[in-house]
């Protein structure tokens, strides 16, 4: 029986990662739709701004502060029912889903744009620019 639960823990989790019209997903779902649409390891600041530019939430900090604890809430549950998973090594959040190393999944958004053919590397790069959030800009990591 819970083999069988266990199951169909996933295909539900991805139903309900879509929500039904009119239903506002909760901030848990935005953040693992962000990172399962860009299939790469993202940062906090990036998972907010990619969410915020793409109009999933707010431009402010009340919704920023709700997705900080909705991942921290996350995390502080057992490892095998958690929905992310971090690296504190290099700071990203990913899904707990993904192997910690798959070479074919960036480990950051900088490697993911340099994965990119060029035309389109700006138009990602905007995705996590400062759309007038309140955020520390980006560091610049590996240039």
């Amino acid at each position: 029986w819970t083999r069988h639960q266990h199951h169909h823990h996933l295909p539900r989790a991805r139903a309900r990662g879509m929500p039904l019209p009119g239903m506002k997903p909760s901030y848990k779902e935005i953040a693992a739709n962000v990172l399962e649409a860009k299939n790469c390891w993202l940062t906090l600041e990036e998972i907010s701004r990619l969410a915020k530019n793409s109009g999933q939430i707010p431009c402010d900090s009340k919704a920023e502060a709700q997705l900080v604890s909705a991942l921290y809430t996350d995390m502080c549950r057992k490892k095998e029912l958690r929905t992310f998973k971090f690296k504190p090594s290099s700071d990203v959040f990913g899904l707990n889903v993904w192997p910690d190393e798959d070479p074919s999944r960036p480990n950051s958004y900088n490697e993911y744009l340099r994965s990119l053919p060029l035309p389109l590397r700006e138009q990602a790069r905007a995705e996590v620019s400062e759309n007038g959030t309140e955020l520390e800009p980006l560091r610049e990591q590996a240039r």
